[in-house]
């Protein structure tokens, strides 16, 4: 069976691959959340297109994804609807799927697994916030009889830095967000571009609808990423009571040549590629340039990208960037920064403390004396600083050499 915890890509474009399809028999189960199985094709279309697209321009000899249409033959979806105990092998292994937050129609899997006269319950929680969002909410408790003996890893995205920065972490992406609208309307009260690329799903209703009910004009240039809002509005787009509808939409403008967008009114831009690349890098290189634009990072920038570049640069200093070349390739292009820059932090992941206090609080009834929790999904700061806050687990790291292969005995 395939487990997907959550749509982004790059939790679910490998089951595409030549080599994994070589390998899955022609009936195997893919279990995930009802807006996961509406938004999986969209995802894996897009995914195999840009692979497809880096072949033909001579970058890439063999795209190492097959055919879509043959593949969705071959799909065998078993959406839920709810977190419900699901049987997978009789009376052997059961898993439950629970809501864990991040984006819309995200979960993890607790397997229940029984040998002999011994039952063991281990947690893949895949990308966990415990904070609410625009159309979802953060993770929720775990019923007690599903509560795990090992968490098999922990999500450390955000370990490595304080973003709340000291304040109440409960309310931290609204309050971004409510820092966002003011400069929106500062943007237009000054007739000034905003620009902003975000995550799909959940991060781009929330900066163009945030911005739309202010009865400002907001310009979308990602025809996938609209697409998949309006299927996440559909009722396959919902799986369980913490799932929201965003409503709205009416100033809210779909550009498919973002060259079109420069023709009317400066106004507020979103497009996808919550790390600054893609088709986002063109508008970057646009706006950045700009004196009567601000740009804006939205959320956790991973090293080396394009946003993580911009948080490190000053008006009047100079910037790298990464572009798509003609070719395929990526071009380091260097752009003289006139527009003004302002750094937003609302994440999908779980802040770091309160990380550590879900963590305790899902092993809270582990049978074990010193619980396993796995530390992946960040980086060796953030893994230091886990190690040290999380005191009484048995801690094994994904980056280092000797835990990566670990065995339940």
């Amino acid at each position: 069976a395939v487990f997907l915890t959550h749509m982004h890509r790059d939790h679910v474009a490998g089951i595409a691959l030549d080599i994994v399809q070589k390998y899955l028999a022609e009936d195997t189960p893919i279990f995930c959340s009802q807006p996961t199985a509406a938004g999986l094709i969209h995802q894996l279309e897009d995914q195999i297109n840009f692979s497809e697209a880096r072949k033909n321009k001579g970058y890439d000899e063999t795209s190492p994804y097959g055919d879509l249409n043959v593949f969705e033959t071959r799909l065998r979806l078993q959406p839920f609807n709810q977190p419900r105990i699901i049987e997978l092998v009789p009376d052997r292994i059961w898993f439950y799927p629970h809501p864990v937050g991040h984006i819309r129609g995200a979960c993890g899997y607790v397997f229940v697994v029984k040998d002999g006269n011994a039952t063991v319950k281990f947690m893949a929680p895949g990308d966990v916030s415990c904070h609410d969002q625009v159309s979802t909410r953060g993770v929720q408790p775990l019923p007690k009889i599903y509560a795990p003996d090992i968490l098999m890893y922990r999500d450390g995205t955000n370990d490595a830095e304080d973003l709340a920065q000291g304040t109440c972490e409960a309310t931290f992406w609204q309050r971004e967000m409510q820092r966002l609208g003011q400069l929106a309307q500062k943007c237009h009260n000054e007739n000034k571009w905003l620009f902003g690329p975000t995550f799909a799903v959940d991060r781009l209703p929330a900066f163009a609808q945030t911005i739309a009910n202010l009865d400002l004009p907001v310009y979308i240039f990602s025809p996938s990423a609209y697409r998949l809002w309006q299927r996440m509005e559909s009722p396959e787009g919902f799986w369980c009571d913490s799932d929201c509808p965003v409503r709205g939409g009416e100033r809210i403008t779909l550009f498919r040549d973002w060259h079109d967008m420069f023709c009317g009114d400066p106004a507020a831009v979103t497009a996808t590629s919550g790390m600054g690349h893609g088709p986002a890098a063109f508008l970057l290189w646009n706006f950045l340039s700009m004196e009567n634009a601000v740009v804006a990072t939205l959320g956790f920038a991973a090293y080396n990208t394009n946003n993580y570049n911009l948080k490190r640069v000053k008006r009047g200093e100079k910037v790298k960037l990464q572009v798509p070349h003609s070719k395929g390739t990526d071009e380091t292009v260097e752009v003289l920064v006139r527009a003004e820059l302002e750094h937003f932090r609302p994440t999908g992941h779980s802040l770091r403390e309160t990380s550590a206090q879900w963590t305790e609080e899902v092993l809270r009834y582990s049978q074990f004396k010193e619980p396993m929790v796995g530390l992946s999904h960040g980086t060796t700061s953030g893994f230091n600083w886990a190690q040290k806050r999380l005191l009484g687990f048995n801690i094994f790291r994904a980056d280092r050499k000797e835990d990566r292969k670990v065995q339940l005995l």
